[in-house]
């Protein structure tokens, strides 16, 4: 039998002053599994016009819980609309919560609030970038007039103002194959990129790409560090490579991103569109991955046995994996390690975690563009997790 509206918003009411039975919660979030994302609007509509001051609730920040289920997102430097994914995983988090309660207090206990200790607020990491042409000449792109900024063998660069640089060819042969520009951002710097054939690259916090002012007539090669998110120009006769830490990426045209941080016990690579065969230094046949897969392999060791360094291919959940390319960070049963790391590189401080912390499982869909603090109260909603931040360090505690 189905829940009613009213039965509904009396559930997610007593959910929300804390006042739940375990059966009322098993109810409420099951009904939430059967739910289409848009069937919640209204249930959240009624219950946000109708909070009682001082109730639990009030420790919640519902406004933004609100908007980021209700307001149509600005389609800014977006790849797809996240309304869906904002929803979802919202939904992911009041349930999730919901589990914490049931596990970790009795009807006759309540949890104390989320405790979020700080001295100073961090802002989140912005477009931040230095370019190096091939001479050397290093260039910082968020102190740097937009415009032309420099030339490479015939081959004009451009600063954008929404935090983009672009290659732009001219009229007449280049000679600029030979030349290597390296784009690299800091922790807590992120930029994008137009290639000189077209392709588009989204580059992460603390990551690099090295590549020619202009390819040559042969392939297209780029190597690259950290991450980045590639949307690669179609040519058929023109191979593109993407040359990453004891792997190799070939496409003709396609959509996919690689992680390669050096502080990663394993490289993803991801794809979303298009076709990809990978190598690496252990694996010489390549791997023909299909859209919705990826591909994961370790750092490369070559005192451990081949086995261990193979390519495992498996199903992905590309939301997630391209989020931080929409300003956005989900998680979904994401250990608590990675999403730290995450957080260090944009938000260039450094995690400490006391206790058996780093496997914890943690779901979440955060912005970008808030504060260190907002983030770390997100996350201590789960009831569980207590966050400490000293200037540049954040203390995780249970």
């Amino acid at each position: 039998m189905s829940t009613t509206p009213d039965r509904f918003n009396y559930l997610f009411s007593r959910y929300t002053s804390n006042q739940c039975t375990r059966a009322e919660l098993q109810e409420l979030f099951d009904q939430f599994r059967k739910m289409e994302p848009e069937s919640v609007y209204p249930y959240m509509d009624s219950l946000y016009e109708n909070i009682s001051p001082g109730s639990a609730v009030d420790k919640i920040d519902w406004d933004e819980l609100y908007e980021k289920i209700t307001e149509e997102q600005q389609p800014v430097r977006r790849l797809f609309t996240l309304k869906k994914i904002a929803v979802a995983a919202s939904i992911l988090a009041i349930t999730t919560t919901a589990a914490w309660y049931l596990l970790s207090r009795s009807d006759k206990n309540k949890t104390s609030p989320p405790f979020i200790a700080a001295t100073t607020d961090i802002p989140p990491g912005r477009d931040v970038a230095m370019l190096t042409l091939a001479d050397g000449t290093q260039v910082m792109l968020d102190s740097t007039a937009n415009g032309h900024i420099a030339e490479q063998g015939g081959i004009r660069i451009l600063k954008q103002a929404d935090g983009e640089l672009n290659y732009l060819p001219q009229n007449g042969q280049s000679n600029a194959a030979g030349m290597l520009n390296t784009l690299s951002t800091p922790r807590g710097g992120h930029y994008r990129l137009t290639l000189p054939d077209g392709s588009k690259v989204w580059l992460n916090a603390a990551s690099s790409i090295r590549y020619p002012a202009a390819f040559n007539n042969k392939e297209r090669k780029v190597e690259i560090t950290g991450e980045a998110y590639l949307e690669v120009a179609k040519f058929r006769n023109l191979p593109f490579y993407v040359q990453s830490p004891n792997g190799q990426v070939q496409v003709l045209g396609t959509k996919f991103n690689v992680n390669a941080y050096a502080n990663e016990p394993v490289v993803t690579t991801t794809l979303l569109e298009g076709k990809i065969g990978l190598t690496t230094s252990f694996q010489k046949t390549p791997m023909i991955l299909e859209p919705g897969e990826q591909a994961v392999y370790p750092q490369g060791n070559s005192s451990q046995p081949d086995y261990l360094n193979e390519i495992k291919i498996q199903k992905a959940d590309t939301g997630p994996v391209i989020a931080w390319t929409q300003n956005a960070f989900v998680f979904s049963n994401t250990s608590l390690a990675v999403a730290m790391r995450q957080i260090e590189r944009w938000y260039d401080v450094d995690v400490v975690m006391k206790g058996d912390l780093a496997n914890e499982a943690i779901m979440a869909n955060l912005s970008r563009d808030i504060p260190i603090s907002r983030v770390m109260h997100k996350l201590s909603l789960t009831g569980h997790l207590h966050f400490t931040i000293e200037g540049k360090k954040i203390i995780v505690t249970r």
